[in-house]
Formats: C-alpha cells, sequence, structure tokens
C-alpha cells in the first residue's frame, strides 16, 4: 500500500514538474496595446488642516465658587457648561435697577448735604465776622 501511494506522487509529481517545464512565451501571443478613452481630473496641492480629535475629560487647575457681593436677580447668564472662559469674560449679568435707584438716591442726598454744607460755611463765616467786630 505505501509503495503505491509513493509511486502516484512521484507520478504527480513529474507530470508537474513537466508542464511546468515549456516556455511560456509559446503559449503568449502578442498583442496590440488597446486605446481607452478615460475621464480624467487634474490634480492641485492643497494644504489641508491637520488635526485629531478626542474624547475625554478635561478637569480645570483651580475650581473657583462665584458668589455676587450683592443680592440681585440675574439677568443674563454669559456661558454655558463646557466654555472656555478667560480673566474679565462676562459670566453672569446682574438685575441692577434696585442698585441704580440706590445710587440715584444717594447722589441726590449728596448733592443735598453740599448745600447744606455750603450754607453752614456761610453762616460760619457769617458769625466770625460778626465775632470780630
Amino acid at each position: 500500500m505505501k509503495n503505491i501511494v509513493i509511486y502516484t506522487l512521484g507520478l504527480f509529481l513529474s507530470l508537474g514538474l513537466i508542464s511546468c517545464s515549456q516556455k511560456e512565451e509559446a503559449k503568449r501571443v502578442p498583442l496590440a496595446p488597446k486605446k481607452v478613452k478615460a475621464d480624467t481630473i487634474l490634480l492641485e496641492d492643497v494644504a489641508l488642516p491637520v488635526y485629531s480629535s478626542f474624547s475625554g475629560v478635561v478637569e480645570p487647575k483651580v475650581r473657583v465658587n462665584l458668589s455676587a457681593k450683592i443680592p440681585a436677580y440675574v439677568k443674563v447668564v454669559g456661558v454655558e457648561e463646557g466654555d472656555f472662559v478667560e480673566k474679565g469674560d462676562l459670566l453672569v449679568r446682574l438685575d441692577d435697577t434696585e442698585i441704580r435707584s440706590k445710587i440715584n438716591g444717594l447722589v441726590e442726598q449728596k448733592k443735598a448735604l453740599q448745600k447744606d454744607k455750603a450754607a453752614l460755611e456761610s453762616d460760619y463765616s457769617y458769625a466770625k465776622a460778626l465775632r470780630s467786630f
């Protein structure tokens, strides 16, 4: 049985070597090149922005608690969560109508006190002048 397998294998190897030893050039028929119409486009160098995007979590260097020095309603929120901010950026705008009315009242008080001061200085200088007689 072993001998039959060896002989069969040898036969196939011999046939394979004989069939591969023939020249391929004799089998090929030279063909003339064909002309084919093709649509073409011109390429040009273009500078493309190179960037990579990654997902992740950014932790701040410093956490800052925000608080107002005065009680007021928030009128406008200038940023959203995740926005980049720098020193001096407007974060929130407070409703300042009450504060402005208080400031206007204090300005009027100051003007009245300045008038009172001027009147008192005038009275003082008059009294001083009377005393010197």
